[in-house]
């Protein structure tokens, strides 16, 4: 069937349990089998699969690896935007490491320097914004305080729909009952 909606058929299996604590994906294309001129079926055979995503994409893919509770504990990990942010940071911190080192290595001649890699750090260092500490605190600070008034106005809104809801059940069931005793009434034969 796929071999008429698709050619080649490409099968893709992805590791959706994360195993090894990775996300493991395996393509397969289908060859047709046949005996002569007789069709006997199809056969898959592993190809070569290369990942490439967007940043944003890695991003989440990441967040939802990160989401698989604690094995010894089965507890979720923190998934709030400061922890979030702090391993994001931290990630940082660490490939800045790395880059200290190589550049350490590269002035004290114990690596051998690499065009590519200067040309890579200098089209980074030249691409940040150069903006001074306090106008960074300040635009840090903005954001967060922004980020803290959408929390706060949605969990307004969640609290005035919920009281909303009561309300209306409320509403209803004394209407309910109201109807319920003019109905009796009339029954008695009582008029207003």
């Amino acid at each position: 069937y796929y071999t008429q909606e698709a050619n080649p058929c490409v099968h893709l299996l992805v590791d959706t349990a994360l195993t090894n604590g990775e996300m493991c994906m395996e393509a397969y294309v289908m060859q047709p089998v046949s005996l002569g001129d007789h069709k006997l079926g199809g056969n898959f055979s592993r190809i070569k699969l290369d990942l490439k995503t967007f940043d944003a994409e890695k991003i989440g893919v990441d967040v939802i690896a990160r989401s698989k509770p604690d094995p010894r504990t089965g507890q979720m990990p923190d998934m709030s935007d400061l922890a979030l942010l702090e391993t994001s940071v931290r990630k940082l911190l660490d490939l800045l490491d790395v880059v200290i080192d190589y550049i350490d290595g590269v002035v004290e001649g114990h690596a051998k320097p690499d065009g590519a890699i200067g040309r890579f750090l200098m089209d980074t260092i030249q691409s940040i914004p150069k903006v001074s500490p306090a106008t960074w605190e300040k635009m840090f600070t903005t954001a967060d305080q922004d980020l803290l008034m959408v929390t706060y106005l949605a969990s307004l809104t969640k609290t005035q729909i919920a009281l909303s809801e009561r309300l209306q059940n409320t509403i209803g069931l004394a209407v309910a009952n109201y109807n319920n005793q003019y109905q009796q009434y009339q029954a008695y034969g009582y008029t207003q």
